[in-house]
């Protein structure tokens, strides 16, 4: 069904107003994009629960019920999925609130649901929290508990409060007061942590408050008692402790002041925009520096990027491990609100960043989250998107009716838009077109038919530039030409199977494809270890599975669909696309990633494929 943000957005559209794309995403706090993917989702699933969404150039969009009864009754489905979420997160925060055991009848009492239900509701957390490395177990006479280390159980305390957003307080005064509190502490102590930090630093100081009223206290060992009070970092940590003591009425043990001075090596950060590159390797260690290139190197090594002469991204590399590897060490994390965001719009960074991680671990010694990896990622789209700028831009010649105000209008939109990959070379009326050399001309932009017939591509758009104007520059400046049907044979399509676990399917489309290729004989391990890594599920049942490092000379992806769908680490998956990229990076990759994910995003596509029995009905679907 839909998910929260998809019901938030019938619930904004509800009110009867209309609403572009980007004011529903500044409501959201989420990319235009994403509610562009959301928008499709709804209009596909929308058809047949009696509604529909209008979409109006200039307007935006507006949501029509035709049949209330139906429609009603798809959003009371959603409601009692997310109900039982909601049920299982606040079972888990009442376990996490407690030292003892808590009984059924007490949670069912407080939950306001019976004591099958709670039942019901703990066979879920309890296969989560497994997963976690976490226990629960159940007591005859005594109730439920759950066992772990004190660090472990913080850590998945934050994990449940923000994933409901209901970090105690978050809104009130005092919240507010113990944030500017530690914020004025840190700059007394001219400690640099970010904002992302601050946030970090505040909650975890909240929690360890919950959990002292529980009579449950960090747990430091004697080694990194003696390594840290020595630190300058200790001495931030006191102070802050004292100060946070008044605000919250407790007096932090020694034992939490090392603990949170862990979060603050974990938190500070290093500037040097000011500085420049040459000051820059007086703030961050040898080491950091050395592995932080060792990253890189083996991201050219098997991706072919052309990372490892980008000092802009050595230093954002190395900036972010300063910190990070402290939180490896002392087992913190960090929460990264746009990860799932990050993978499906950078899978070939994400890609990159899962190769580093490995090597890190190789390297360190430490196992680096999913979390962390879109981190680096972000860093290293940014360093791809900055060679994407440095390619030779095109040249666009703009054409209006009368080549004066209206094609000025037009110029300046153009620049604004396309800024980086094109260069608008001029402006000119239609007559003096004629006269014009195109020589240096890759396309014309012109708000006025054309006639003639020139060999220079032409887009006719509308002097206000809309969004399908946009569309058309796009597909020309990006030459995309290819859907998925051109990576796809008929014979890499495998519908309707009756595998019932990953494992299974993985060993299947690994046994088709040495059946077509010359692969590498550990080519599954290398795909298992790239789950192992960072699950491959993205979104609307479908997983793109593929090797942790490229193994082929040309693009390869073979189709498969399920009956049933299964588990893949933690997310129903009923459409496997696997998914093996050439050594050598191109722009026909980039192109094969593109389109990948214009049809994951589309929410009707995949469920056509998902029931499709046979190619005829397949192959259109992927064109």
């Amino acid at each position: 069904m839909l998910s929260k943000r998809q019901i938030g957005i019938l619930e904004l559209m509800e009110l009867g107003d209309e609403y572009t794309g980007e004011q529903i995403a500044g409501m959201l706090g989420v990319t235009a994009r994403t509610v562009r993917a959301d928008m499709r989702v709804l209009s596909s699933t929308l058809s047949t629960f009696g509604a529909v969404i209008d979409s109006k150039r200039g307007k935006g969009y507006r949501l029509t019920v035709h049949d209330p009864e139906a429609y009603n009754r798809m959003k009371m489905q959603t409601q009692e999925m997310e109900d039982q979420s909601d049920r299982v997160v606040k079972l888990a925060l009442l376990l996490l609130q407690r030292k003892t055991f808590l009984k059924l009848e007490e949670a069912a009492e407080t939950l306001y649901v019976s004591e099958s239900t709670v039942k019901n509701d703990l066979r879920v957390l309890k296969k989560d929290l497994e997963s976690r490395g976490l226990a629960v177990i159940t007591k005859p006479k005594y109730g439920i508990r759950i066992i772990g280390s004190e660090r472990q159980l913080r850590n998945v305390y934050r994990s449940f409060l923000e994933a409901d957003a209901i970090i105690p307080g978050l809104k009130d005064k005092r919240y507010q007061e113990l944030r500017e509190l530690v914020v004025s502490v840190l700059k007394e102590e001219d400690t640099l942590v970010t904002d992302i930090g601050v946030d970090n630093l505040v909650i975890h100081i909240w929690i360890a408050s919950e959990r002292m009223d529980a009579g449950l206290v960090a747990d430091i060992s004697q080694s990194d008692q003696e390594s840290i009070t020595r630190s300058k970092e200790y001495q931030v940590a006191q102070k802050l402790a004292k100060s946070v003591g008044i605000v919250l009425g407790v007096d932090l043990p020694k034992d939490e002041i090392v603990y949170m001075t862990m979060h603050i090596l974990g938190a500070k950060s290093v500037s040097y925009e000011e500085k420049g590159v040459k000051d820059f390797t007086k703030v961050v260690e040898p080491r950091v520096m050395e592995i932080s290139r060792e990253l890189l190197r083996i991201v050219d090594n098997h991706m072919q990027l052309a990372l490892s002469t980008d000092n802009e991204l050595l230093c954002g590399i190395a900036l972010h491990l300063k910190p990070a590897l402290n939180r490896f060490k002392y087992g913190l994390t960090i929460r990264n609100p746009m990860l799932s965001e990050i993978k499906q719009a950078y899978p070939e960074a994400f890609d990159a960043s899962v190769l580093m991680g490995k090597k890190l671990q190789e390297l360190t010694d430490v196992a680096i989250n999913q979390d962390e990896l879109g981190y680096l990622a972000l860093h290293v789209g940014a360093a791809m998107a900055r060679q994407e700028s440095q390619r030779v831009k095109k040249r666009a010649l703009v054409v209006c009716a009368t080549g004066i105000a209206s094609s000025q209008l037009l110029y300046y939109k153009l620049r604004a838009r396309f800024s980086g990959r094109m260069e608008v070379a001029g402006t000119c009326s239609a007559a003096d077109l004629q006269r014009r050399s195109l020589e240096d001309i890759d396309l014309i932009i012109s708000t006025v038919p054309l006639t003639s017939t020139l060999s220079t591509p032409i887009v006719n758009v509308h002097t206000l530039l809309r969004e399908s104007d946009v569309g058309q520059i796009e597909r020309i400046l990006t030459d995309r030409k290819q859907t998925l049907s051109a990576y796809i044979r008929a014979d890499h399509i495998f519908l309707q199977q009756t595998y019932t676990n990953r494992d299974d399917v993985l060993q299947f489309l690994v046994e088709q494809m040495k059946k077509r290729f010359v692969v590498p004989s550990n080519l599954l391990a290398l795909i298992k270890e790239r789950e192992e890594m960072a699950p491959t599920f993205q979104e609307n049942l479908v997983a793109v599975p593929h090797p942790i490092y490229p193994v082929m000379d040309e693009p390869v992806v073979l189709c498969c669909t399920l009956q049933q769908p299964i588990d893949w680490g933690g997310n129903e998956v009923q459409v496997i696309f696997l998914f093996c990229i050439p050594k050598q990076y191109n722009e026909g990759l980039q192109q094969l990633y593109e389109s990948m994910v214009v049809f994951i995003e589309d929410r009707q596509k995949v469920k056509q494929l998902i029931h499709a029995q046979d190619l005829a009905a397949c192959l259109p679907l992927l064109s």
